[in-house]
């Protein structure tokens, strides 16, 4: 899938580093997947 860094607000990137900072697991928002990496950094992203 295609990497696609523009589809995350900063308000998500917030969130995710919150929820998503020891394990790496896909957070869905708004419609769309988000994976994220170590750092809580959104990396790839796609639509259900």
């Amino acid at each position: 899938m295609p990497k696609v860094k523009k589809a995350a607000p900063v308000k998500l990137k917030k969130t995710s580093k919150k929820k998503v900072s020891q394990k790496k697991k896909p957070l869905k928002d708004n419609g769309f997947i988000f994976i994220n990496d170590n750092d809580g950094e959104p990396i790839d992203a796609f639509q259900e």
